[in-house]
């Protein structure tokens, strides 16, 4: 079972990257981010929002530098 997450985190990752293109605004990166995360979800794969967001910050490009400096500095992510 281990694996099995370890595999299908790996995936959800390689999708994630998958899905940043240079000329992509932030608005078209979250919607592809709700349909890979619905996808997962109907999988049976049991995802928290803040994880997801985590997630998300990791995976965006320098041009999104600025989104992720605002999200951080009001504090909008709870642990």
């Amino acid at each position: 079972m281990h694996r099995e997450n370890k595999r299908l985190d790996c995936k959800a990752r390689v999708l994630l990257h998958q899905c940043v293109s240079a000329n992509e605004t932030i608005a078209d990166y979250f919607n592809r981010i709700q349909v890979v995360t619905k996808s997962m979800r109907a999988c049976g794969e049991a995802m928290v929002d803040s994880k997801i967001m985590e997630k998300v910050l990791r995976t965006l490009t320098l041009n999104f530098d600025h989104i992720i400096v605002a999200i951080e500095s009001q504090k909008i992510l709870r642990r």
